[in-house]
């Protein structure tokens, strides 16, 4: 079982009429991706993902109250595509200065971390339910664990 992590935006949205802040990860869109570890580019094969309950969004890859910016409340996976929405939930000094720079205009990524159980090389033109767009060449899918 191999980790895989690849970086996506993030999205933290101003709060409106006394509701809590919002953040929105768009975290796959089904193209392929240059991910550290493999020899070739990985298309995603989300269709044996299954993520149980909600996903805290941690700063910096720390596990912390202090570094915890919120938790999800949707993850949205139709096969094809992976989003993640939630309420900016933290408090500490280190998420105050994340949405202090993102009101400034940060742009922020995420990382999305998950265990392949299986990998297999494809020739890009074949068809896979995980791709939105059509390939060539050569490129690795990667089946995730399920959790």
């Amino acid at each position: 079982m191999k980790a895989l992590t690849f970086n996506t935006p993030l999205t933290i949205t101003a709060a409106a009429g006394g509701k809590p802040r919002r953040f929105s990860i768009l975290a796959y869109t089904g193209g392929i991706l240059p991910v550290d570890g493999f020899d070739l580019p990985v298309v995603v094969d989300l269709q044996g993902l299954t993520i149980a309950g909600n996903v805290p969004i941690l700063i910096d890859h720390t596990k912390s109250v202090e570094n915890t910016l919120g938790i999800t409340e949707s993850i949205t996976n139709d096969g094809k595509t992976l989003t993640m929405t939630g309420n900016v939930t933290g408090v500490s000094p280190t998420v105050e200065m994340v949405l202090s720079a993102s009101d400034r205009g940060q742009q922020w990524q995420a990382s999305i971390g998950a265990y392949t159980t299986e990998t297999e090389e494809i020739p890009r033109s074949e068809e896979h339910t995980s791709e939105l767009q059509s390939h060539s060449d050569l490129v690795c899918r990667l089946l995730l664990e399920k959790k």
